[in-house]
């Protein structure tokens, strides 16, 4: 009797330590099972309602689980989640440029102009609709603010006056759109040269 004692105690010990070196010290198993047999839709019943999903349900590999409208969870592939994508950078707004000596006199005036841009540009419209340029120009600075409109403004799509939106005048033209395309500059050109 002390031999069986001592061989039993030797393979319960060979079992423990096998375990743990096979799973860790730190590892936790959880094993749930109750009764019930598997049946041709692959669940069961369960009519004791060990697993708190009702009488019937599924395993077939995973935690006790229902098949809502026929569709097992663990089957359905899930959504891929998308990739973040990075930011669109901020539009920038260029500094007055210093090097181009900015015109007094009849010229600074949009209307003396040869191309009439009085029709598309008011400086005061423009600074209002466009707070992002006036912090930079100013609100106030006529001048510079047409100086922008010339030369980024256009370029952008900005509504320089009320009464001209390039976006609006450039669906309302197919026949411009097969010429100038994407150029915003052609269209407020062609407003401003041809009056319509």
């Amino acid at each position: 009797m002390k031999h069986l004692s001592k061989r039993l105690a030797a393979c319960g010990l060979a079992c423990a330590l096998s375990f743990t070196a096979l799973c860790g010290p730190d590892t936790t198993l959880t094993a749930s099972a109750h009764s019930g047999r598997t049946d041709a839709n692959g669940g069961h019943h369960d009519y004791k309602n060990k697993s708190g999903l009702g009488s019937y349900h599924y395993h077939h590999g995973y935690p006790a689980h229902l098949h809502e409208g026929g569709i097992c969870p663990y089957d359905t592939p899930q959504a891929a989640i998308p990739e973040p994508q990075p930011a669109l950078p901020e539009p920038t707004i260029p500094a007055p440029d210093t090097s181009v000596p900015v015109v007094d006199g009849p010229q600074a005036d949009p209307a003396a102009v040869p191309v009439n841009y009085a029709l598309v540009f008011d400086a005061a419209f423009y600074a209002a609709a466009n707070p992002d340029v006036a912090a930079v120009y100013g609100p106030e600075d006529a001048t510079l603010l047409f100086q922008h409109f010339l030369t980024a403004g256009m370029k952008e799509g900005r509504q320089g006056c009320a009464a001209f939106n390039v976006w609006t005048y450039k669906a309302a033209n197919p026949e411009l759109a097969a010429v100038f395309g994407d150029d915003l500059t052609a269209y407020y050109t062609y407003y401003c040269t041809t009056n319509s």
